[in-house]
């Protein structure tokens, strides 16, 4: 999903010291079981992808500033603009830093589970339609 989440890091974490301007350009859902049966309970990742180069506005290059991950403002702010886009508080709520602390150059790993991937799930068919909507009545 391409998103536009305004986010900070506060520089008080042990992954940097850094405290910059994070834009969120997309974010990526998926399992983090290889083995899913339909009607089981979802768990998975949430993947918080932004400019890795790290000399414009709004990218983060990990080599250079450390890591996001354990940044306590960095996800209080990424949680408002997750509202922002429309998911459920109680869905909010369920996003935490991956147990392992999981980062790439260009993404934060996030846990998330069922009560997240169902507002998920509604938020993108919302999308879908309004899109569509739109289409139609050009």
């Amino acid at each position: 999903m391409i998103v536009n989440i305004e986010t900070n890091t506060g520089g008080k974490n042990s992954g940097t010291d850094e405290q910059r301007l994070v834009l969120i350009t997309e974010l990526k859902i998926g399992y983090s079981n290889q083995t899913y049966f339909p009607g089981d309970p979802f768990e998975g990742e949430l993947k918080a992808i932004f400019n890795p180069y790290g000399f414009t506005v709004g990218s983060w290059h990990t080599a250079a500033f450390g890591y996001i991950k354990g940044d306590r403002q960095w996800l209080k702010e990424f949680k408002a603009g997750l509202r922002g886009l429309g998911l459920s508080i109680k869905a909010v709520q369920n996003v935490k830093y991956n147990i392992q602390e999981r980062q790439g150059e260009s993404y934060v790993s996030l846990e998330v589970g069922d009560v997240f991937y169902r507002s998920w799930k509604k938020l993108e068919t919302k999308n879908v339609l309004a899109r569509t909507s739109e289409t139609v009545g050009s």
